[in-house]
């Protein structure tokens, strides 16, 4: 699968992509530490650290790669074990690694086993034809359903509410919230509200 993105412009779009949500680090001595232990032979390789605006302590490592070769898929997962030593137990859980392939030398099955499989860290693969910002949508950076703004969130009862009253006009949303919030259970519910 040729593409025409590589590791620094899907991180450029994961920027784009997070940043009403997300603080990310893309420049400091520990990345700069990082990226020094991958092995040699993986070239153009990108790191961004990032967290939630209210999560200060936080951190999530995200490495991306440029693959030509199945060599070069295993150099990615020894850099990602050696990055997950490196960042402590505390972040080791919080590493992903995202991938383009240059060339078709892997199956989908195989991309989609080499997924599956979170040894060292969480990875996730440009597919065939996948837009970046539908890889961010698979991934723990997707946006929340219903909402462009992920600062507001839709209550999931009022959604419910609403609904029904659009099929049923005699519906009452306010008493059934009232009632379901009230504490109520079983027998007294259905005595308030029949």
């Amino acid at each position: 699968m040729t593409t025409s993105l590589t590791s620094h412009t899907l991180l450029e779009k994961l920027k784009n992509f997070v940043s009403s949500r997300f603080i990310y680090e893309d420049n400091n001595a520990v990345m700069e530490d990082l990226l020094f232990s991958t092995p040699e032979g993986l070239v153009g390789n990108q790191i961004l650290r990032l967290r939630r605006h209210e999560l200060v302590e936080s951190w999530k490592t995200i490495l991306f790669v440029s693959l030509a070769s199945k060599e070069q898929l295993r150099m990615a997962f020894r850099w990602a074990a050696n990055v997950k030593d490196d960042i402590g137990i505390k972040e080791a859980t919080d590493l992903y690694l995202i991938g383009i392939f240059e060339d078709d030398f892997l199956s989908d099955d195989e991309i989609l086993g080499y997924e599956n499989n979170e040894l060292f860290c969480r990875k996730f693969f440009l597919r065939k034809g996948e837009t970046a910002e539908c890889l961010f949508e698979r991934t723990f950076l997707a946006r929340l359903l219903g909402d462009k703004d992920s600062s507001k969130i839709d209550d999931p009862l009022s959604l419910a509410l609403a609904k029904t009253f659009e099929k049923n006009k005699n519906f009452d949303p306010n008493a059934w919230r009232i009632a379901l919030l009230s504490g109520k259970t079983g027998t007294e519910l259905i005595e308030e509200l029949f």
